[in-house]
Formats: structure tokens, C-alpha cells, sequence
């Protein structure tokens, strides 16, 4: 337990399970390469905490993909 929340707190502590589950949904629909959108989505986020937190998210991601794959992370509707 103790290791979790070293490991949380060297992270970022401040995003919450709903933050991390709006981040999902919105590069869900707009990609990876439309921060902007994706940040509009997360409450209590500017851009620039969002984009600090995808780029970790999206370097790590690999880490955990093979593990728990359940959602994609292209997006539903290209024109949007």
C-alpha cells in the first residue's frame, strides 16, 4: 500500500478517476492530436495539464495496453 501512494504521488496526484475517465472518452472522439478539444471535455483542467498529462499517459500507455486493452484510443468520427 504503502508503494501505490509513493507511486501516486510522484504522478499526478491531483487527477481523479473521473478526470482520467473524461480524458479517455474525449481522445476517444477527438484523437490524440486534438488536445484542445480533449481538454474542453476534462472539468478542472486547462490545456496545458491536460497536454502535460498525455504526453506521460500517452509514452506509458504501451505499459498497460497489453494488459487491459478495453478501449481505443482512435477516434470514433475522423470529421470531427
Amino acid at each position: 500500500m504503502a508503494e501505490k501512494e509513493a507511486l501516486a504521488e510522484e504522478g499526478f496526484p491531483d487527477w481523479q478517476r473521473r478526470h482520467f475517465q473524461s480524458f479517455i472518452k474525449a481522445v476517444e472522439k477527438y484523437g490524440r492530436d486534438n488536445l484542445d478539444k480533449v481538454a474542453l471535455e476534462i472539468a478542472d483542467k486547462t490545456e496545458e495539464e491536460v497536454r502535460e498529462y498525455a504526453k506521460v499517459f500517452f509514452e506509458r500507455f504501451s505499459e498497460v495496453e497489453s494488459e487491459q486493452s478495453s478501449f481505443s484510443l482512435r477516434p470514433v468520427n475522423a470529421d470531427v
